[in-house]
């Protein structure tokens, strides 16, 4: 498993690949790990590779998660754009768990002074991941609960490059916001 397994990263120019690849280390986290919650100073961006899967979920007073964001090996999670210096606004967690390219926000934000293309390379991950979010909004506020069960079924797909997706109904319930009960009675 090498970077070019993240489209990001494999769309890069080759010099901006070399400038990463020098930085990056691959590691192996596990389904279920939290990469950072809310408060927590985001110390390092992850680049999903391969069929690996991380979302940003939101942890509601009740301890239920809701998923906002999904991301593969399209994208990255964690200090894009923070600089590594900002606390993080929601948990991070890997969804479906695997290889990622972790590298170190201080590490990345050097890389970036150096190269005006990766720089804004990473500035529009972002805008594109927050279209995804005001899409994810949109979507959560006028789909029936079996519409967006289904959209997220294929998220995942796509991103993992599998047509199995190992869930329960109570993690399925909880990434779409709704009761267990109501799940299994509505996704059938």
């Amino acid at each position: 498993m090498g970077l070019d397994d993240n489209n990001f990263i494999a769309a890069l120019s080759p010099e901006d690949r070399r400038l990463l690849e020098s930085i990056a280390e691959i590691v192996e986290l596990k389904t279920g790990k939290v990469i950072h919650d809310p408060g927590d100073v985001v110390k390092a961006a992850y680049f999903p590779l391969g069929s690996t899967v991380a979302s940003y979920l939101i942890v509601m007073d009740t301890g239920s998660v809701i998923e906002t964001a999904m991301v593969g090996r399209e994208g990255a999670v964690g200090g894009i754009v923070s600089r590594g210096k900002l606390a993080a606004y929601a948990r991070c967690c890997t969804m479906h768990g695997g290889a990622f390219a972790r590298i170190s926000s201080g590490d990345l934000e050097e890389a970036k002074s150096r190269s005006a293309t990766l720089s804004h390379a990473f500035s529009r991950y972002a805008d594109c991941l927050l279209a995804q979010i005001f899409q994810s909004v949109a979507c959560n506020a006028t789909h029936t609960v079996d519409t967006r069960a289904a959209k997220w079924l294929v998220a995942s797909v796509e991103r993992t490059g599998r047509n199995e997706i190992a869930m329960t109904q109570d993690q399925l319930a909880s990434m779409l916001g709704v009761g267990r009960s109501y799940a299994s009675r509505q996704i059938q």
